[in-house]
C-alpha cells in the first residue's frame, strides 16, 4: 500500500473558496437575514451569532467534574519539582455545574 499522503493543503482566498462552496451546493450568493420571532425559528439557521444579555448561570462554573485550583499556586510546579496542594486550601474538589470556588 502507499501511504504517501500530501497533508498540506493550498491556501485559498475567501473568493475562491466561496466560489468552491457555492458550485458544490449549487448556491449563487450569501442570502440575506431576515428577523423573526423565536417561536417561528424553530427549524431555521441563525444568520449571525446570537448572544445572550444575560450570562446563565450567572457565576463561573465547572465545566466538568474534577479539581480546581487556583491557577498562581502553581506556578513553578513541574515533574521534577512537585508541590503538594491541600484539599480545600489550595485544591477543592467540583462537580460539573458548580460555582468555581
Amino acid at each position: 500500500m502507499n501511504f504517501n499522503r500530501n497533508i498540506y493543503l493550498q491556501m485559498k482566498t475567501l473568493e475562491k473558496a466561496r466560489k468552491i462552496l457555492f458550485e458544490q451546493f449549487s448556491v449563487s450568493k450569501i442570502l440575506s437575514g431576515e428577523k423573526v420571532s423565536v417561536p417561528d425559528a424553530v427549524g431555521r439557521v441563525l444568520h449571525e451569532p446570537a448572544t445572550a444579555q444575560l450570562s446563565s448561570p450567572n457565576f463561573h462554573a465547572a465545566a466538568m467534574d474534577g479539581i480546581a485550583v487556583k491557577a498562581e499556586t502553581t506556578f513553578g510546579i513541574s515533574e521534577t519539582k512537585p508541590q503538594k496542594l491541600i484539599i480545600g486550601k489550595d485544591a477543592f474538589y467540583v462537580n460539573t455545574g458548580q460555582p468555581l470556588p
